[in-house]
């Protein structure tokens, strides 16, 4: 994995020598993690969790979606809830309010929303990534 943040003058080079690897060794976590540790104080401000969303609230959430030819799942244990596209590893995802969540995905926060039907089910997740919109309906 390469990676280039020219406006930081930053770049990170993560070599791997097997895939699958270890859990949370994947080449573009780990650089996205570097990223973290050495621009921490020139990055964006972290997006804020919204501590008042009540974990309850996430089993409505969680089940599998069909996104961009996979399956993402979306799992809860105990007051936290993930996601885990494919084979990648699970990282944990953050509320913004009870249908408005936030993925890290490396330098950027990814911003998604559960759309529910009438019984309070979610049915889809619809990302916004880099200005694009993309729709993900429940497996």
């Amino acid at each position: 994995m390469l990676l280039r943040l020219p406006d930081e003058k930053f770049t990170v080079a993560v070599l791997a020598n097997a895939s699958p690897g270890r859990p949370q060794a994947n080449p573009e976590h780990l650089a996205y993690q570097m990223v973290d540790i050495y621009l921490a104080n020139k990055l964006a401000p972290l997006a804020v969790v919204n501590t008042n969303v009540s974990p309850k609230s996430y089993d409505a959430l969680t089940g599998r979606y069909e996104f961009e030819g996979g399956i993402l799942t979306i799992s809860r244990r105990g007051t936290h809830l993930f996601a885990q596209i494919a084979d990648d590893p699970e990282s944990e995802i953050f509320p913004k309010s009870d249908t408005e969540f936030f993925w890290k995905g490396g330098e950027d926060f990814i911003p998604f929303t559960f759309v529910k039907d009438s019984s309070g089910k979610a049915v889809k997740i619809i990302f916004d990534w880099c200005g694009m919109e993309f729709a993900a309906p429940r497996a």
